[in-house]
């Protein structure tokens, strides 16, 4: 079975299936040109920038989002986060760690932080509190 109108037409002369959402740094798809006319702006997680995505900072402590990257953790919030091929977010460092979705609750202590999950669904890591135990930028007690 077919569907009608814009999905036909985009079908009909390409194998790839239309989809919303930007490709690697272009415009959006005509389909999600036409939603965001009718809905108002998609904003794609990874369009947004830290501090969106920091909802509570001071320094050596933060609540953030399951989808921040740790690289921009460390980068701008001097985390020594572990970095590693396996994840690049701090949802993905928790759940590489259990290998599952931890709950509400859970608390992963690392080397240089504890992070704390404070919210969490059956499907995604939603915020945590990380409070570092070493930071980047941090003074060494040398005599």
């Amino acid at each position: 079975p077919s569907m009608p109108g814009i999905i036909t037409s985009n079908t009909a002369t390409s194998n790839r299936c239309p989809h919303a959402g930007g490709g690697a740094g272009g415009d959006g798809s005509p389909i999600e040109d036409l939603v965001e006319e009718i809905v108002g702006e998609i904003v794609d997680e990874s369009e947004m920038n830290l501090e969106q995505n920091v909802l509570q900072s001071e320094p050596g402590i933060a609540v953030v989002l399951g989808h921040v990257r740790i690289d921009e953790l460390n980068d701008e919030l001097d985390f020594a986060l572990e970095e590693s091929d396996e994840y690049d977010t701090i949802a993905g460092l928790l759940i590489a760690e259990f290998r599952e979705i931890p709950p509400t609750g859970t608390t992963l202590d690392t080397e240089t932080a504890r992070i704390t999950v404070l919210e969490a669904t059956s499907r995604q890591i939603v915020r945590v509190k990380i409070v570092a135990t070493h930071r980047l930028n941090e003074p060494t007690n040398t005599p």
